[in-house]
This record gives structure tokens, C-alpha cells and sequence, in this order.
């Protein structure tokens, strides 16, 4: 997939993440990294992102591969821990939030909205 990525287009069009998540900050990426991998590499990674103002997952998506590139201390290693990530993140939003509270928010929201049409509630 990595090999497809064009690099002026914003990562948000490879990576499909759900809507909550794209509020989360950045240091949350370190709870979808497996044990065995380099806790090191994960913290300079975080670090030239939150340096370059990169504060939420959601900032992160829409930068370009061409913008990450051009981020100090941010190489190609860094770039694939990245995508990767933001795969599990796609296959798993679980590992970041509770979706059954997602959805029974997202249900609360949408029966509010009707109330509120039908003049219920204000």
C-alpha cells in the first residue's frame, strides 16, 4: 500500500480513520504500538511531529507524505511506523476509543436533532 501513496496528496484519502479519532492527540499513537516495537523510534517520531505543530491524529492525515518528508528527524523509518499506525488505526479503532460509546453518542445526537425539529426540546 505504502508504495501507492502519492506525495501530494493528504493522507486522509489512504487512511479511512473514523471520525472520533481524528481528535485524538498524537501520543495516542503510542497505545496502538505493539511491545516489541522500538520505544525510541515511536518517541522521535511523536516529537518532530508535535514539533512541527502536528498535534492531533487529525492534523497528522492531512498533511502529505512530501510535508512529512520535509519534517526534521522525521526519515523514512519514522514515515512507516507512521503508516502503520494509522493502518492499525483503520483496521482497529477499537484500540483508540470505545465505539459502543461512539454510537450511543451518535444515536443521543440524532434523537436530540428530532426532538428539537418536532419542537420538544430546545
Amino acid at each position: 500500500m505504502y508504495s501507492h501513496i502519492d506525495p501530494n496528496t493528504p493522507l486522509k484519502h489512504y487512511f479511512d480513520i473514523i471520525e472520533p479519532c481524528l481528535t485524538l492527540d498524537i501520543n495516542e499513537l503510542r497505545r496502538v504500538a505493539y511491545a516489541d516495537e522500538y520505544k525510541k523510534t515511536i518517541s522521535l517520531m511523536i516529537g518532530s511531529l508535535r514539533r512541527k505543530r502536528y498535534v492531533t491524529i487529525g492534523h497528522v492525515l492531512n498533511a502529505t507524505w512530501a510535508e512529512l518528508g520535509q519534517v526534521r528527524n522525521f526519515g523514512i523509518k519514522c514515515q512507516l511506523l507512521l503508516f502503520s499506525y494509522l493502518d492499525r488505526i483503520v483496521h482497529h479503532p477499537e484500540c483508540l476509543i470505545h465505539l459502543e460509546v461512539v454510537e450511543r453518542n451518535r444515536k443521543i445526537t440524532a434523537i436530540k436533532r428530532r426532538l428539537r425539529e418536532m419542537g420538544m426540546i430546545q
